[in-house]
């Protein structure tokens, strides 16, 4: 999401080259990373049954630092599970 000084949405969509990264849930620790592709999908592999929080970077002008960050919680339940996440909501 793209928000213009004044704080209104001037536009959204899904981007490319952006990076997620990945931990299992609860952990500050990340242990994979990924960019997305053109069409801000991405893939992590070969993961364990189990917990994981994702999440990727945006910008912010009032935060300490300029940067803010937007994390989700997914589960994996089963062997060779397809999980679609929730989209990453990334502001800039």
């Amino acid at each position: 999401m793209d928000y213009n000084t004044n704080g209104n949405l001037v536009s959204e969509g899904y981007l490319g080259d952006t990076r997620v990264f990945i931990a299992k849930h609860g952990s500050i620790n990340y242990f994979d990373d990924i960019r997305t592709a053109y069409d801000g999908s991405f893939v992590f592999d070969y993961l364990q049954v189990g917990k994981y929080d994702l999440w990727s970077f945006g910008d912010c002008d009032s935060c300490p630092w300029s940067q803010t960050f937007t994390k989700i919680t997914v589960e994996i339940t089963g062997k060779n599970e397809v999980l679609v996440s929730p989209d990453i909501e990334i502001t800039f």
